[in-house]
């Protein structure tokens, strides 16, 4: 998930430039990963029904990496 913008500063804020900056690198970052999904977190508010969203969001990527043709990476165990 993407920090989302502290909505209680001004878009123009330092801190809401460096969380822009970081989502921009996060995306670059992860850009060419197709075993990874971003959420973003653009919402305007955290309210209740914010958080709803981000469940829903969250539960619908979730079944889409599982149902995805994509193999899953396994990782060997050292004993």
């Amino acid at each position: 998930m993407t920090p989302p913008n502290r909505y209680d500063l001004q878009d123009s804020s330092f801190i809401n430039e460096e969380i822009q900056v970081f989502n921009r690198k996060l995306h670059k970052l992860l850009k060419d990963m197709h075993h990874v999904s971003i959420i973003n977190m653009n919402l305007h508010h955290m309210n209740s029904s914010g958080k709803q969203k981000i469940t829903e969001i969250t539960g619908h990527n979730t079944t889409n990496l599982l149902t995805s043709q994509n193999p899953p990476v396994s990782l060997k165990w050292r004993s």
